[in-house]
């Protein structure tokens, strides 16, 4: 992080499921560092890519979308473990050090759906986008865990608190 940056984006590491070493260093030590090195910068905002994974073993409800209140930490690989323990690291780095801190659970984030499953939990690049900056502009949202999933029809999750921050 640059001294004078106004926030970090940490978006990328091992996509999907990996050893646990890989996973280790792809997305829990480059958390930890991404979030130390702003909070040494003064860059007082930081958006991580979280995944649906971290709650991938929650049940869906039988009717209506899930809230992220309704979705605790039940990951369903050590991908989704270690975005659990992105989303804590963001936790603490908010609580601690007060920075803003906004993890995005983000569904299939792909060109265009693919499989039955996507039609309700894809992101397109757009959303993408518009949930990123959504995310860098709301003024002074604490820590937050949002869905990052585009206004699917077929869609599992409730999209309240992604357009609280000013996502559409």
């Amino acid at each position: 992080a640059a001294q004078g940056a106004a926030a970090v984006v940490h978006l990328a590491g091992i996509l999907g499921e990996a050893t646990w070493p890989a996973i280790v260093r792809s997305h829990i030590e480059t958390t930890r560092s991404a979030l130390e090195a702003a909070r040494r910068a003064g860059v007082p905002r930081v958006v991580l890519a979280s995944s649906n994974h971290a709650s991938g073993f929650t049940p869906r409800p039988a009717s209506g979308l899930l809230t992220e209140a309704d979705a605790p930490p039940r990951p369903d690989t050590y991908y989704g473990v270690a975005k659990v323990t992105m989303e804590a690291l963001g936790s603490l780095y908010a609580d601690r050090y007060g920075l803003d801190v906004v993890c995005l659970r983000i569904g299939s984030a792909f060109p265009r759906p693919t499989t039955v499953r996507q039609l309700a939990t894809w992101l397109s690049p757009g959303d993408t986008v518009r949930l990123v900056d959504a995310a860098l502009r709301a003024p002074s949202p604490g820590f937050r865990v949002v869905w990052g999933v585009s206004a699917n029809t077929r869609g599992w999750w409730d999209l309240t608190a992604a357009r609280a921050l000013g996502y559409e």
